[in-house]
Order: structure tokens, then sequence, then C-alpha cells
């Protein structure tokens, strides 16, 4: 395909249906004429739709809202041709068009087997074409019933999107997926908004996602799901929330994801014999029981601190799965309320080295991150991203998930598979300090522990002590990699730590990656330091194998050579020090078997 996509308007379609659409350019040769674009219509369904919506992606214009179909067909006839006569570019039915071209659609999707519904964003428009009655809606849907694989309906933009929801109630046989989320900005008759299901009519539903909605759970087909995503959807027993929801991930036994989002307190039972309506600890029912999620993958939570440990600790998860857990606030509430001191961030919601949270009890892999959100992230097997290293060229870097969105979805989604373990504590504040993290890391994480990354800001004003990276070190004598990217040099107490003459920590250590500034006041003294415990370490037995300083320079100090006529930047690994720390080099060099200096030019 080549030339500009230009739009045409939506309109002119069925006009354009009244050509001859297989006309064809052909051209002649030595053995006769060809029909140009013949391989197009051999290539597979997915590939030529991500060979047109890649061409789309790099013409379109700023605010375009003409469908992708439409850009297509306005390019020459032999587009139009592809498009119009090729069924599954017309499976996804917009229910916020109008009723003719609905009908189109569901007409040039006649062979193919499946359809999808929707309605609504993504990027697309705040007014819908017209407001079909619900009984107009269901009499142009209702013989394609069969055919219906997906529903996605954004119900923020109009209340007539409302409209569609009975089309659930019918017997959909196909229907795989449903996507329902409703703005409650929007004033609307509470009725409209609850799902009310057969769940006789749903024998192939696999995926609910929901949003803001009111559920009759007993007409959900749950046993069957095997995905489920629940944010901030209503649950019916306001006297035990906590045992409803357990009741629910009890009755999905094929359940291979869950996520669950909720507001502050929602899994809270309210103390009824309390004066001031106090919440409740959970009752003699709930208290000891314990879900076990055999075939789960996904386990992700998004809440409040008080709502997230009330459910981890009912539930048991296989060593394959992932636990995602997403705090938001948590910072900024406390400070609000005068405290000095942050809370827990970790031993007030995960259970220690919990054997039910395999993820958490057999982590080998721990990185904590301070910017100005807080992320701990664990894994239990050794992927891409302990292998890689990312943040070790990047010190900024941060994974992005899902991986297919990363650098425009070019990266394979093996590249960086989710952690087995993620907490996110958002909204978090601008001068977090390590040292209490570090001690929750001790206690919530395995001595079996072999790799440890620890990133962000450590502020001036509350370093980390040598005690404080002793404990650390001590908490996981298995280390065999330590990474230490922290902001503002606080590295200066850490070789102190790395020697101790009574009881060496990290016996298996092998790997340290440190960065400092070498400009700062006790940037000398640290390097000298650092020799100092490497060679007691080398003594006693304890060689590193590898050590790489991270460095950091301004682009026109040009100390990293003697006779430096090049800016140092040009090459990010040195393999030296600084000139005048030629002796401290030679040192260095004899204590480990690989010394590598990494500079970081900040501009």
């Amino acid at each position: 395909m080549s030339g500009n996509i230009a739009p045409s308007r939506e309109s002119s379609l069925t006009h354009l249906d009244r050509q001859d659409s297989s006309s064809m350019t052909w051209v002649s040769g030595p053995e006769g004429q060809t029909k140009i674009g013949c391989q197009v219509d051999s290539l597979p369904i997915e590939t030529l739709r991500e060979i047109i919506h890649l061409a789309l992606s790099a013409t379109s214009r700023d605010g375009e809202t003409c469908p992708w179909t439409t850009q297509v067909m306005a390019v020459c006839r032999y587009w139009r041709s592809v498009v119009t006569n090729n069924p599954f570019f017309w499976t996804g039915i917009d229910l916020s068009r109008t009723s003719e071209f609905i009908v189109l659609c569901l007409q040039r999707s006649a062979n193919a087997p499946h359809i999808n519904l929707f309605f609504g964003p993504p990027g697309w428009r705040s007014q819908p074409e017209v407001q079909l009655s619900e009984s107009a809606l269901a009499s142009i849907i209702s013989p394609h019933y069969s055919r219906i694989v997906r529903v996605r309906l954004h119900l923020q933009d109009h209340i007539a999107a409302c409209r569609a929801l009975p089309l659930l109630k019918a017997r959909l046989p196909r229907l795989s997926s449903m996507f329902l989320q409703y703005n409650p900005s929007i004033k609307a008759n509470p009725e409209m908004l609850a799902l009310h299901l057969n769940p006789h009519h749903l024998p192939s539903l696999r995926s609910i996602s929901l949003s803001n909605m009111t559920v009759d759970w007993t007409g959900v087909p749950i046993s069957q799901l095997t995905s489920l995503e629940l944010n901030c959807v209503d649950l019916q027993r306001a006297d035990d929330p906590l045992a409803e929801l357990l009741d629910l991930l009890e009755a999905a036994a094929s359940l291979q994801s869950f996520s669950y989002s909720c507001q502050e307190g929602a899994l809270s039972e309210v103390d009824t014999a309390s004066e001031d309506g106090a919440l409740g600890e959970d009752d003699s029912d709930t208290a000891d029981r314990l879900v076990s999620l055999p075939h789960i993958q996904r386990f992700s939570l998004t809440g409040m601190s008080v709502d997230i440990p009330r459910v981890l600790t009912h539930i048991k998860i296989p060593s394959d799965a992932q636990l995602l857990l997403d705090v938001p606030g948590v910072c900024d509430e406390y400070m609000d309320e005068g405290c000095s001191k942050l809370p827990p961030l970790l031993c007030g919601i995960l259970p220690p080295r919990s054997p039910n949270l395999p993820c958490l009890g057999d982590a080998r892999h721990l990185m904590v991150w301070v910017r100005y959100d807080i992320y701990v992230i664990a894994d239990t097997r050794d992927t891409p991203l302990w292998q890689v290293r990312p943040w070790r060229r990047n010190p900024e870097y941060k994974w992005s998930w899902p991986p297919s969105i990363i650098h425009g979805g070019m990266v394979p989604t093996a590249v960086t598979p989710e952690p087995a373990f993620c907490i996110t504590h958002a909204d978090g504040l601008d001068d977090l300090t390590l040292d209490p993290l570090l001690e929750e890391l001790c206690v919530t994480f395995p001595p079996t522990v072999e790799t440890l990354v620890v990133r962000g800001v450590v502020g001036r004003s509350f370093l980390v002590d040598t005690e404080c990276w002793a404990s650390t070190l001590r908490a996981f004598p298995g280390l065999q990699e330590l990474d230490i990217v922290a902001e503002d040099c606080n590295v200066a107490p850490f070789p102190d730590a790395l020697w101790e003459w009574t009881d060496p920590p990290c016996l298996h250590l092998r790997t340290l990656f440190l960065r400092f500034d070498l400009h700062c006041a006790t940037g000398e003294k640290t390097l000298s330091d650092l020799c100092s415990a490497l060679q007691h370490r080398a003594d006693h037995g304890l060689r590193l194998k590898v050590l790489t300083l991270f460095l950091e320079s301004e682009p026109d100090r040009r100390i990293f050579h003697a006779n430096s006529t090049e800016p140092p930047y040009n090459s990010p690994f040195l393999h030296q020090l600084p000139h005048r720390f030629r002796e401290t080099q030679a040192k260095l060099e004899s204590l480990v078997d690989v010394f590598t200096v990494q500079l970081r030019v900040v501009n």
C-alpha cells in the first residue's frame, strides 16, 4: 500500500458499493498480464490487519476520527475491494453508529464466524450518532446472537449505551468476553446499571471485567470463568463483604486471572457493637478461612493498606503465580495527619514469608526503587529482567507492562515479563528514605534472596547508616549480587558494612555494582574504604568476581584521562578511574576478577 490515505465520509460507503468492486489494475509483461496486489489477498488476516494499522498510524493526522476501514477504502478501488470483500474487517460492530451502518457491518461480516460488539472509548467520539431504542437495537442484533464473541461497553459518555445491557440477557452461546465500564458521575437509575445474567445462556463465557456496576452474582457462571476483573463493584453483604469476596473466589474453580480494585474500607465490616460504627475485625467464620486458587496465574489487588492484607491472609496461590499490589496515596495521607515518620509500607500489608504466597516466601531476586512512587518487586525465576539489568545503563529505567507496548510494541512479550511480585505505593513523597524500607525488606523476604537491587533517592538529611547496611547484608546471607544505584551518593557507610572481623556477611557475594560521586566530600574516602573492605574479603577467600563503579561527571570535566583531548562521555564504559586515582585503580583490579568503571554524564 502506497500513497497518503485520505479520509472519506462514511455516508459515501453505500454509494461506493454500487460501483464495480472487482476493478483491478493489470500490467502487461513477457508472460502476459499480471494482476497487481494479488499477493495481498493471500496474506493471513492478522498480518494484513497489522500492515494496515501500521500504515495508518504513520500517516494519520491528530484528531482523526474517520474509521480506518473508510480511510483504507479511499486509497483506490483495489484497496476498497480488499477491505469491502474481507468479512473479518467488519466484525467490530460499533453500537454508537447509525442503524444503517450497523446493518452494513453485519452484512459485510456475514461470512465471518464471529462478531464483537462495542460502544465508546478508547479514542472514540464523545457523542453517539444516534440513540437507538432497546427494541430497535435488539431487532438488529438478535439474528446474530450466535456469532457474538466479545462485548465491550464504555458507558461513561451516554446513558443510551445502557440500552445495550439487556442484550446480555439473551442466549449468547459463543460469548467469551464481557467488558462493562460505567462512570458513576452520570446520573442514572441504579437499576439500569445492575447486571442481570442467565448463566444457562452463556455457556462459553470465560472473561468478565466490570467497573462501578451492581451485579446479581446468582446469574453469573462463576465456575467457568478464567478471568475476573472487578473495579469498585459493590459487594452485597454489607455485614461481611470479605466473606462474599472469598465466596466468589472459592466458586471460581477455573480462575486464572483475578483483579480487584476497591475504595477504602470496602472489605471491612462495620462493628455494630461499636457506638461510633468503627470497623470491626474479621469474624470467627472468616478469620481461619483459606481459599486455595490452584489455577491462578495473576492475582492483582488495588486498594488502601487496610483492605489488601484482609484478602492476602485468606488466599493460597501456586508457586508460578504473580501477585501485583497497588496501594495509592498512603504516604500523602499519612503526612496529612501530621506524622513525621512514614507508616510501614510492607510489614503492615504483606504476611512475612508466607508459605501460601510463594512469590514472597521463595523470592530469589529483589528490587526496591524509591522515586516519587515506591516500587518493590521480587522474582522466583531468572527472567530476562535480571539477566539484562537495564537499570545499570539507565538509573531511571522503569519497566513497562504489558511488555508489548514497550518501544511502540516492537519488543517481544518474552523480553520483559511481569515479575512474580510487585507492590506499588503511588503518590509518594519527594524526599523518601531507604532505611526504614530496607528494614522491612529484611523481615518480609527470605534469607535465600540471591539478588538485591537498591535504587532511589536517599535523602541527605536521612542517611542510611552503616548498621542499616550491615543489617540488610546479614538478613540475606545467600546474596550473590548486590546493586546499590541510589541517588545522592549515600554509599559512604556501606564499605564498613561489607566487612566484619567476627562474622563477615554474604559469603557468596560475587558481583557488586555501586553508584557514587567522586566529587562529593566523602568520595575519595569511600573509595579508600571500599578497597580496604575488598582486601579483607579477598584475604579470607571471599574475593569478588565483578566490581562496577557507576560514576557521574559533568560534560566539561575531562578528568577521566590523563591527556584527554575528547569528551569523556564518548564511551560509557571506561574501564578506569580518573587519572589521579591510578593507584586505587591498580589496587581494585588486583582485588577482583573484573573491574569496570561506567560513566554517566550529567548535563
